[in-house]
């Protein structure tokens, strides 16, 4: 009796198996029905028919700031240990960045290519400015004072009439 072995078959079985769950995933389809779907918009987020009858905006993207700054390191002041100038205070980081949500927050300006923000509804002068250095998380930066004088420019050395 010539039996064939049955490993092949459970071989073929597993690899249908497989290439059915990858179709199923690159249809976007997945336990909870949410799907990131392309559009002449861009990307949007689709929710399916819950986020449809409740009337979300399904088609708005998450609110982030406009640069996220992962590695402050990469700006002279910060590696030098100087303080981060907003009005008329100096700020130094405190601790570690906390969660806290965008719409908390409004830009208040920019320092050496730093954007920073401060909490809404709070009045200048303001106890705490934040860097955003990842999705949803914030470095605070505390007040340690005026901020320092700035040096006015040295003016070049006229020479006189004659000299090189």
């Amino acid at each position: 009796m010539n039996r064939r072995p049955r490993a092949p078959r459970i071989t073929r079985i597993t690899l249908a198996f497989a290439l059915a769950a990858g179709a199923v995933a690159c249809t976007g389809e997945d336990a909870g029905s949410a799907a990131r779907a392309s559009s002449a918009e861009g990307i949007t987020w689709t929710l399916g028919a819950a986020a449809s009858a409740l009337g979300v905006d399904t088609a708005k993207p998450p609110a982030r700031p406009d640069e996220i700054y992962y590695d402050l390191t990469v700006y002279e002041w910060y590696r030098r240990g100087e303080p981060l100038v907003a009005g008329e205070f100096a700020f130094q980081p405190d601790g570690v960045p906390r969660p806290i949500p965008l719409d908390s927050l409004h830009r208040a300006g920019n320092y050496q290519g730093v954007d920073y923000y401060v909490r809404n509804g709070v009045a200048e002068p303001h106890d705490t400015v934040f860097v955003p250095v990842f999705d949803d998380f914030w470095q605070p930066f505390l007040p340690v004072g005026r901020a320092p004088a700035t040096k006015p420019a040295a003016q070049p050395q006229q020479s006189a009439p004659g000299e090189p």
